[in-house]
C-alpha cells in the first residue's frame, strides 16, 4: 500500500514560514552570543584598565612626593649651613630634625611603593600576565655635618616607567614619565610619550 504525500495550499505556505523563523531564531542567537562576547571584552578591558591606572596615579604621586621631598632637605641643608655659620647651633638642630622627618617619609612613600609591588601579584581585578611594576631607583647617601641627603636618582637617564598587562587577549598598558619644562614633575599616561617629552637627568 502506497502512502502519497499531499500538500494543500496550508502546507506549502508552512515550510517557508518554518525557514524564516528558523532563519531568525539563528541570527538572534548568533548576535546574542557575539553581543556576550563583546561585552565580556569590554568587561575585561575596563577592570585592566582600571587596575593599572591605580597603579600608575600611585607610582605618579609616590615619585612627586621623593622629588618634593627632597626639594624640601636641600632647603632645609642651606638653612641649616647657615645657621652653623652664624653659630645658631640650636637652630641647625632643629633644621637637622626637620630634614629627618622629611626623610623618613620619604621612605615610607618606598615603603608604601614596595607594598603595592607585591599587592599586584595577588590583585584579582588585576589577573593575567604582567610584568613586575616598576623599582624607584633612588638611594641616599650617609648623612653628614647637615643631616640626612637627597633621595639620588640612580639611572643615568631614566625612560618613561611602562606598566602592562595581558588577559584574555585584551592589553593594557599606562607610562609614567618626568616632563622636561616640569622639573621634578612626573605625569601620567595611557599613551607612550615621545622623546623629547621626556626629562634627561
Amino acid at each position: 500500500m502506497r502512502h502519497r504525500l499531499v500538500l494543500g495550499s496550508e502546507g506549502v505556505l508552512q515550510l517557508p514560514l518554518a525557514l524564516v523563523l528558523f532563519t531568525l531564531t539563528s541570527t538572534v542567537f548568533g548576535m546574542s552570543a557575539i553581543a556576550q562576547l563583546w561585552t565580556r571584552k569590554v568587561q575585561i578591558q575596563l577592570e585592566l584598565d582600571s587596575c593599572l591606572g591605580r597603579r600608575a596615579i600611585l607610582l605618579k604621586k609616590s615619585l612627586n612626593s621623593i622629588e618634593s621631598g627632597n626639594g624640601k632637605i636641600q632647603a632645609l641643608r642651606i638653612a641649616t649651613a647657615g645657621s652653623i655659620a652664624t653659630g645658631q647651633l640650636e637652630l641647625a638642630e632643629t633644621t637637622r630634625r626637620a630634614i629627618q622627618v622629611v626623610a623618613r617619609l620619604q621612605e615610607l612613600e618606598k615603603l608604601r611603593w614596595n607594598a603595592e609591588q607585591v599587592r599586584w601579584w595577588t590583585d584579582r581585578e588585576c589577573r593575567g600576565l604582567k610584568a613586575p611594576l616598576p623599582v624607584l631607583p633612588h638611594k641616599r647617601k650617609p648623612p653628614d655635618l647637615l643631616g640626612e641627603n637627597v633621595l639620588e636618582w640612580q639611572n643615568p637617564q631614566p625612560k618613561p616607567f611602562q606598566l602592562t598587562v595581558f588577559r584574555s587577549g585584551r592589553e593594557a598598558r599606562a607610562f609614567v614619565f618626568e616632563e622636561p619644562d616640569h622639573h621634578g614633575k612626573w605625569q601620567a599616561s595611557w599613551k607612550e610619550p615621545a622623546k623629547n617629552q621626556i626629562a634627561k637627568r
